[in-house]
């Protein structure tokens, strides 16, 4: 068996470097928890296009049309499916469990934007009915706020 002669700079550098990561990861924990937030008032207005418009604004610009409107699939299939289901969930959120994908950035062509994307998994209401379900918020890696790049799992 062969020992692993730490010095305590080794130690230090070790625990600094997981105190930053933990930081990060509670920062973006909070600004995704306001983003969903958003998202779950939004879902509960009673006008489906007005709603699709609210949730729009906090979508990545990838999932959005010329128009700054959620594209003609999104609006139909996945936003369909959240709003129909929305009232399944916690509203306010109670995050469950939190999940990193690889994957470094989101959209593509002139929507590619450099980043990385967490599955944030909302508590149901009435958790005897249903699993949470996750729903992906962007971080841009160059710090602009956080985005939703994917809701239909609502």
């Amino acid at each position: 068996m062969k020992i692993i002669n730490l010095s305590n700079k080794s130690i230090f550098v070790f625990f600094l470097c997981l105190f930053v990561h933990s930081f990060s990861l509670a920062q973006d924990s909070k600004k995704a928890e306001k983003l969903l937030n958003e998202f779950m008032k939004a879902m509960t207005l009673t006008d489906y296009d007005e709603s699709a418009k609210e949730v729009a604004k906090l979508c990545h610009k990838s999932l959005l049309n010329d128009n700054g409107e959620l594209t003609k699939d999104i609006y139909s299939f996945s936003f369909k499916k959240a709003y129909n289901n929305s009232k399944y969930y916690q509203n306010p959120v109670k995050i469950v469990r939190v999940r990193a994908k690889e994957s470094t950035y989101t959209g593509y062509g002139e929507n590619k934007e450099e980043g990385k994307i967490i599955d944030y998994f909302i508590g149901r209401k009435n958790t005897k009915t249903g699993m949470p379900a996750p729903v992906q918020v962007f971080f841009p890696s160059n710090g602009d706020n956080p985005s939703l790049v994917y809701l239909g799992n609502l």
